[in-house]
């Protein structure tokens, strides 16, 4: 089996759907469905059901499985070969959510390749959940997370902290009732925001849980206005008026608004930490660890 028909299957299982996985491969739904049944006619054995989603059956779990180790030891081994030809080239997967990706990485990411041109950096996003699975499956070769890891099979570098403050729209009657700086700014008390109406997010984003540590304190529960799955169109909400929440400061740098009012939280302000983690025992490249390094100072210019 060569690395495209390996990379196919995989593809195929992570998106559950050809026409998905097609996209994401960069080739037509027809072309993938042909080289997915020619695999199949190699291996004597069907690898997914077709059903909807698509589900793998007993031989195409064990195919995948096996199928992540070999492209683990592809890489590595092409990692390794690069430091052993001392030529700065390589890849580099990063594994991000969203708004971490917005929020800090442009600047960071021309900065390295500035100084490492020859080397291909490849940003996957997904939600904060589904990161920590897929880099237990080695997709990545670092993901930049403020979630909190398994450091019995992780390697975990912290890197900064970024604050989380109440945002709502100025015009709003909490916000004529608590005025700001110049800047749109002030401190309140944590207790002073409790009869606000929230927007709720996911459960698993740090932003909701930072919401419910708040309201613990008091032991209260917050009221809600809507439910929303993502955090940009949540403030997108907000901005037009519609409730109050807890945001990133690193969200708001890169989309400040004057019509907004954003509160720093007191006594007990709440703390995002971030960090890098990797799989222990991966093989650390020369230009991984450049990226790593450069991180690091990078954030501690910002000091």
């Amino acid at each position: 089996m060569n690395h495209r028909q390996l990379e196919c299957v995989i593809t195929l299982a992570e998106e559950k759907s050809f026409s998905e996985a097609a996209k994401k491969l960069g080739i037509s739904q027809p072309s993938l469905s042909q080289f997915i049944q020619k695999i199949e006619e190699e291996c004597g054995n069907e690898l997914f059901e077709r059903s909807l989603p698509l589900k793998l059956t007993y031989a195409g779990t064990v195919f995948v499985q096996h199928a992540k180790t070999i492209m683990q030891s592809q890489k590595q081994m092409r990692d390794i070969l690069a430091d052993v030809s001392k030529e700065e080239a390589g890849k580099i997967v990063v594994g991000a959510g969203p708004l971490n990706s917005m929020a800090f990485l442009p600047p960071f990411v021309r900065q390295y390749r500035e100084k490492f041109p020859k080397v291909e950096i490849v940003l996957e996003e997904y939600p904060e959940k589904e990161l920590g699975i897929r880099a237990e499956d080695g997709m990545f070769d670092l993901v930049i997370t403020a979630q909190k890891v398994n450091e019995k099979k992780f390697e975990y570098l912290p890197l900064f902290e970024e604050k989380v403050v109440l945002a709502i729209r100025g015009d709003h009657p909490f916000a004529k009732a608590h005025p700001t700086d110049e800047k749109g700014e002030a401190i309140l008390n944590a207790k002073d925001c409790l009869d606000l109406e929230f927007l709720e997010m996911n459960a698993e984003f740090p932003i909701q849980k930072c919401l419910k540590n708040i309201f613990d304190r008091f032991q209260r529960e917050p009221k809600y206005v809507m439910k929303c799955g993502s955090i940009m169109t949540g403030y997108a909400l907000v901005r037009n008026g519609v409730g109050a929440m807890l945001l990133p400061t690193g969200a708001i740098s890169q989309n400040r608004d004057p019509n907004m009012c954003y509160y720093s939280l007191t006594p007990e302000p709440e703390i995002r930490i971030f960090g890098v983690y990797y799989l222990k025992g991966k093989y650390i490249s020369r230009a991984l660890q450049e990226f790593i390094d450069l991180l690091k100072q990078a954030e501690q210019a910002k000091k």
